[in-house]
């Protein structure tokens, strides 16, 4: 009986010992939400991103999705005297404008001496599923909790399993295009 209770008492200290690290690890970690509007290639849509970065590293690791107003397509295609009814897939067609990813970035505010917490300029590579490409961008923030962010993408290659790049319509509209993005950003957290 004695070895179960000093089994149960060294758990629960171990437990407590590992709950106040995990605790104070993640109190150092400064989370930041964006939210903002995004052209690629003349079609408009919004994106949402979130980063996490640990204790004012440089390197910050994120999530975004990003969604894309596409045009609607033709129903019937005319060709000579003849009109023919087309129909599309329509969660291909939502597939086509929807990118959702992880980013890996390097922020360079320290190593410019810039003060960090105001302006913070900032390069990356982003991985998706519908875009594989490099960013560079910046990050002012006006108060401790709300700023205004902007950032320029080239996407050098469609999505990872590459079933929208051959697709009839519209095709990838990520692949080989430029993204332009500008919204604000929040720190919740």
């Amino acid at each position: 009986m004695k070895k179960l209770f000093l089994t149960a008492l060294f758990s629960i200290g171990s437990f407590s010992a590992n709950a106040q690290y995990f605790v104070q690890v993640v109190e150092k970690i400064d989370y930041k939400t964006h939210f903002g509007y995004i052209n690629v290639g003349g079609i408009s849509g919004v994106e949402f991103e979130t980063s996490a970065r640990y204790e004012n590293k440089p390197i910050v690791v994120g999530s975004e999705i990003q969604y894309l107003f596409l045009p609607k397509l033709p129903s019937s295609v005319t060709v000579g005297d003849m009109t023919f009814d087309v129909t599309y897939d329509k969660v291909k067609r939502f597939m086509q404008g929807f990118n959702a990813g992880v980013y890996f970035r390097g922020h360079l505010g320290s190593l410019w001496d810039l003060n960090k917490d105001i302006l913070d300029p900032y390069i990356g590579l982003n991985v998706g599923t519908n875009a594989i490409g490099g960013h560079i961008g910046a990050r002012y923030m006006v108060t401790p909790y709300i700023g205004f962010y902007a950032k320029a993408q080239y996407n050098f290659s469609g999505s990872l399993g590459g079933f929208l790049d051959s697709e009839e319509g519209w095709g990838n509209p990520y692949k080989n295009q430029f993204l332009g993005a500008a919204g604000i950003v929040l720190d919740l957290f």
